[in-house]
């Protein structure tokens, strides 16, 4: 509930002395439409499917050798940081799907193409791990790069 609730005041939903008080901001006053009560309890409970068609052909394939990028994000990511700079092979396209990193911030759902790339232990931590270990990570379009 207080994450909903800080994202509500930070989208402009409400404020945070209509937090305090326990009085929010009625429809007319939002920036947005307000879903009906069925809908929001709906999504909570079930979520919202994140797939989007999309015209445009991923720029990576299977077997593509691939880098995380390594830079710096501002608000939300899904790219962790002891990937950033690593290399590793695309195993999946996943389709395309909503942009977590702007639609977090009610940026738009800028969707991208979404790919499973398998990294090898030893690309992440050095040669002191099994030899056959490996860790597999679904990773957007944006944090990738041909690697070199």
């Amino acid at each position: 509930l207080h994450a909903l609730a800080t994202l509500a005041e930070e989208l402009g939903y409400v404020t945070a002395a209509e937090l305090a008080s326990g009085r929010a901001a009625g429809p007319a006053q939002l920036p947005h439409p307000t879903p009906p009560a069925d809908a929001v309890l709906g999504l909570l409970r079930g979520g919202a499917p994140a797939t989007r068609d999309s015209d445009s052909a991923p720029v990576h394939a299977v077997g593509d050798s691939v880098r995380a990028r390594n830079f710096e994000f501002s608000g939300h990511t899904r790219l962790p940081r002891y990937l950033r700079g690593k290399t590793g092979t695309v195993v999946a396209l996943r389709g395309t799907h909503v942009f977590p990193d702007t639609h977090a911030h009610d940026r738009g759902e800028s969707p991208h193409p979404l790919y499973t790339v398998r990294f090898e232990a030893a690309e992440l931590w050095g040669d002191n791990v099994a030899r056959r270990d490996c860790v597999h990570v679904d990773l957007w379009e944006t944090y990738l790069e041909p690697a070199a």
